[in-house]
């Protein structure tokens, strides 16, 4: 079970693995209060039991080649999360990332989103897709970097903290991207 790429000098992506739980706990635990302003799973607050059955529901949806779930490192430390969800039968691509406050600026996201949508394209996806809460304006202009255009809205989709979020549908079509070089990631099959 391999996949890497690397971001930067600092930086990369690794497939996340049952000996990721502990980075991902206390990286939840300690990004909960961001998290629940945008994430419907964020609400209850983060055990390590919830981070183990997350893990490994993660790592069986990767061997099933329904996702491609990756942990973003920096300097060694992990500093976020995201993941290519992949539906086969229609060849989309849906990606999903959050980092940690202190990472965020510098790029990471960006890139490790181009580094999905080229795994994705190896995998013969043809469309991406991001779900972006219309309030969350940092990761709209995420995905408006990337090229991205904003399909539509989707009404009330997710709940969070006692309310409900309008969520922007942005897609990028293979053949749409941006002219930025996206060096390979190195990619095993799913066994």
């Amino acid at each position: 079970m391999t996949f890497s790429h690397r971001l930067s000098d600092s930086a990369s992506l690794e497939l996340m693995t049952p000996e990721c739980t502990p980075d991902i706990y206390d990286l939840t635990r300690t990004n909960h209060s961001r998290l629940r302003e945008w994430a419907a799973w964020a609400q209850d607050d983060p055990t390590f039991e919830w981070a183990t059955a997350y893990v490994h529901g993660r790592v069986e949806a990767y061997f099933q080649g329904n996702a491609v779930p990756c942990v973003v490192y920096e300097s060694g430390k992990a500093v976020g999360c995201i993941e290519l969800r992949i539906d086969q039968d229609r060849a989309i691509g849906d990606i999903g990332y959050w980092l940690d406050a202190a990472a965020e600026g510098k790029g990471l996201v960006t890139r490790a989103c181009r580094a999905m949508i080229e795994h994705g394209k190896s995998l013969d996806l043809q469309r991406f897709e991001l779900r972006i809460a219309t309030e969350n304006e940092r990761s709209s202009a995420v995905a408006e970097r990337l090229g991205f255009e904003l399909e539509g809205v989707l009404k009330q989709t997710t709940p969070v903290q006692g309310r409900r979020l309008d969520t922007g549908l942005y897609a990028l079509l293979v053949g749409d991207e941006t002219d930025e070089p996206v060096a390979k990631a190195e990619a095993a099959p799913a066994a």
